[in-house]
C-alpha cells in the first residue's frame, strides 16, 4: 500500500469574530469548530466527536460560516473524524472547569474522496504464461456498478475502482469467473493476477457460483454420438437441466454449486451422482460416457417388440390348435384337475424346471414371479413343476406380482404400485388359488413391471430363506430400475423367453449390482457381478458389454 497524499491537520487555538452562542460550564467544555476547504473557505460538513475514556460519540454539523459548536464533557481524549477521513485527528480536553477551545480543520473534501479510491494493477494471462489481451469487467456486490478495463499485449492494465467493496470478476466467455476484494484503506493500491483460457466462439467457463459439467457421449466402439439429449437432475430440487451433442458428441452444462446431480440420457437414467461442494470456486465435472445412442436403443426397442409380437402370435396359434383338439381330449379327462393334467402349452420353453433341475443346490427358496398377461404361459409351467416337486422337506414361498391390480397407468407410482400377493410355504392347492387370484386381479397393463418393487417387498416381508429367485419375462421391461440401490442381497434371474438369443438388459444390471446370477434355458451365468467394466461377456451367441455400470448389448457392425 502506497499513500499519495499527506493530510495536514493544524490543531490551534485562535480567535474568531464570530459570536458564540454557547458557553462552556463546570463539567462540560465549549469546542467551538471552524471547517474550511483548500481554498479555506468555510464549508458545510457533519463531524463526529468520539470520547476515548466513555466510548461515547457525539455529531455536530458546521453552519454555511463552517462554524460548528458542541459541549463535551472534560478531562476526556476525543477523535476528530470526518466523511472521507477517519480519525483526522485527536484533541485532548483538560479538568478545567469553563474551559473553552477553538479548534480549525482543514479538508480537502474533493482530495480525499479520491483517496478512497483503490489502483488495481490488473494482469491476465493463459494457464501456461502467455499474456492475454482481453475486455475485463468488475462489477461491485454493493452498487452492481460496472468498471470496465482493456489488458494490453502483456496481460496489463490498471483500473480505479472504491474502496471497502468486493468486485465480481468476468470475461466475455466467462461470467463471474473469480472476484476480488478492495479493503476499506485511503490510497490503497494491488497487484491482481488472474489465469484464463481466453474468449472465444462456444467456449464455457465455469465461475464462482456454478459448476461446469462437459460430457463427451460415444457410442460402444468410441464414435461420437451428435444430437444426444443429456441431462442433470438435482438432488436438492429436483430442478432438471438438459443439454445436447454437437457433432464431436460433446455438450456442456452449467449448474449451481453446493449440490448432486445424477447424470441421465434419454432413455437410459442414472449413470450415477456428480457431487459439487458449496465453497466458491471453479468446478470442472468431465464425464464421458460409453453407450448406444438413443437412436440405436429405439432401434433395438422396435427390434423387441416384433419378437415379442411374433411370440404372442406364436402363443394364439398353438392355443387355436389346442383348443380344436380339446374335444378329444375330453372323451379321456374326467375333470378339470385332470385336464389341468395335460394343459396346453404353447411354448416349447421349459425354462423355470430346467434351471431348477440344473441347480438343486438351491434351498429355502423365496420365488418372486411376474403373473401378468405375457407370463400366462410360463405360469402355467411354474404350476406344474410345482406340483410335481412340492416337497415339505424343502418348503418354498412365492411372491406374485402383477403391476398394480389393474389401476390405471397414470395413477401408478414408483416403489407403490402394489398388486404384490403372496403364497408361502403353500400347498399345491393353495398355490395354484393364489395364482389364479393373483392373475385375474390383474395383468399388467403397459409393458415394464414392477420387479424390484415386488423384489423389495418380498425380502422385507419373508423370512428364513436362502436363495433369492426371480422368474421375469425377458421381454418385459423393468419400470422401477431406479429402486436397484434398496437391494443389497444377490437375485438369481430366470428369463422366460430369452431361447431365442436376446437378453434384457435390464435383467443383467440387476444381477450385476446384487452379485447375483442371470439364467437361461440353456446356460447359468453366475459371475456376471465380477464384470469389470469396459468388458464384453457372451451369453448364447450374443455379447454384452459392461458400460458406465450398466449392460448394453453389443452389436459388432464393423466390416
Amino acid at each position: 500500500m502506497r499513500k499519495q497524499f499527506l493530510l495536514l491537520a493544524l490543531f490551534f487555538c485562535y480567535s474568531l469574530s464570530f459570536s458564540q452562542t454557547r458557553q462552556a460550564t463546570k463539567n462540560e467544555a465549549l469546542l467551538y469548530m471552524l471547517i474550511v476547504n483548500k481554498d479555506d473557505k468555510p464549508i458545510e460538513e457533519k463531524i463526529a466527536i468520539h470520547s476515548v475514556k466513555t466510548n461515547k460519540d457525539f455529531f455536530v454539523n458546521s453552519n454555511s460560516n463552517g462554524i460548528a459548536e458542541i459541549l463535551v464533557p472534560n478531562n476526556d481524549t476525543y477523535t476528530i473524524s470526518l466523511e472521507f477521513e477517519p480519525n483526522y485527528d485527536s484533541i485532548q480536553i483538560p479538568n478545567e472547569e469553563y474551559y473553552s477551545l477553538n479548534y480549525k480543520i482543514f479538508y480537502d473534501k474533493d482530495r480525499l474522496k479520491k483517496a478512497t479510491n483503490s489502483i488495481i494493477h490488473f494482469v491476465l494471462s493463459k494457464p501456461n504464461g502467455i499474456p492475454l489481451s482481453e475486455e475485463v469487467t468488475l462489477t461491485s456486490e454493493k452498487t452492481k456498478l460496472k468498471y470496465i478495463l482493456k489488458t494490453d499485449k502483456n496481460g496489463q492494465s490498471d483500473i480505479i475502482v472504491p474502496n471497502n467493496d468486493t468486485y465480481l470478476i468476468s470475461m466475455k466467455s466467462a461470467p463471474d469467473y473469480a472476484k476480488v476484494e478492495v479493503p476499506n484503506l485511503l490510497s490503497y493500491e494491488m497487484n491482481y493476477s488472474l489465469t484464463y483460457e481466453g474468449s472465444y466462439v462456444g467456449a464455457i467457463y465455469p465461475s464462482i457460483t456454478k459448476a461446469l459439467f462437459t460430457f463427451k457421449f460415444l457410442d460402444l466402439d468410441s464414435i461420437p454420438v451428435p444430437n444426444e439429449n443429456l441431462y442433470l437432475i438435482s438432488k436438492k430440487t429436483g430442478t432438471v437441466y438438459k443439454t445436447s451433442t454437437d457433432k464431436k458428441g460433446e455438450s456442456f452444462l452449467l449448474v449451481p454449486l453446493g449440490d448432486s446431480y445424477s447424470v441421465n440420457s434419454e432413455y437410459f437414467k442414472n449413470f450415477g451422482f456428480r457431487s459439487i461442494e458449496s465453497k466458491q470456486a471453479l468446478y470442472r465435472v468431465d464425464v464421458t460416457l460409453l453407450f448406444i445412442s438413443s437412436k440405436e436403443y429405439l432401434t433395438r426397442k422396435a427390434e423387441q417388440e416384433r419378437l415379442l409380437k411374433e411370440r404372442e402370435m406364436e402363443w394364439e396359434k398353438k392355443k387355436k390348435e389346442w383348443e380344436e383338439k380339446k374335444k378329444e381330449y375330453e372323451e379321456y379327462v374326467k375333470s378339470s384337475e385332470a385336464l389341468f393334467a395335460i394343459a396346453y402349452s404353447p411354448i416349447t420353453d421349459t425354462v423355470f424346471s430346467t434351471v431348477l433341475n440344473r441347480n438343486k443346490q438351491w434351498k429355502n427358496k423365496l420365488i418372486i414371479m411376474d403373473v401378468t398377461g405375457s407370463m400366462q404361459p410360463y405360469n402355467d409351467q411354474v404350476e406344474m413343476w410345482y406340483k410335481l416337486n412340492y416337497s415339505k422337506k424343502d418348503p418354498i414361498q412365492f411372491v406374485l406380482f402383477n403391476d398394480g391390480d389393474n389401476i390405471p397407468e397414470n395413477e401408478k407410482i414408483i416403489g407403490k404400485t402394489g398388486g404384490i400377493h403372496y403364497c408361502l410355504y403353500c400347498d399345491i392347492k393353495t398355490f395354484s388359488d393364489s395364482l389364479n387370484y393373483a392373475r385375474r386381479a390383474g395383468s399388467g397393463g403397459d409393458g415394464p413391471e414392477n420387479d424390484l418393487e415386488a423384489t423389495i417387498a418380498a425380502i422385507n416381508n419373508c423370512r428364513n430363506f436362502t436363495d433369492i429367485i426371480l422368474v421375469v419375462d425377458n421381454y418385459s421391461d423393468v419400470k422401477d430400475i431406479e429402486l436397484l440401490k434398496l437391494i443389497n442381497k444377490p437375485i438369481k434371474i430366470i428369463l422366460c423367453g430369452a431361447n431365442k438369443g436376446y437378453v434384457n438388459t435390464d435383467y443383467l444390471d440387476i444381477a450385476y449390482h446384487t452379485k447375483g446370477s442371470v439364467h437361461t434355458i440353456e446356460e447359468d451365468i453366475v459371475n456376471i457381478g465380477e464384470t469389470i467394466n469396459g468388458v464384453k461377456i457372451k451369453i448364447g451367441k450374443n455379447h454384452y458389454i459392461l458400460t458406465n455400470g450398466k449392460f448394453v448389448y453389443y452389436k459388432d457392425d464393423r466390416k
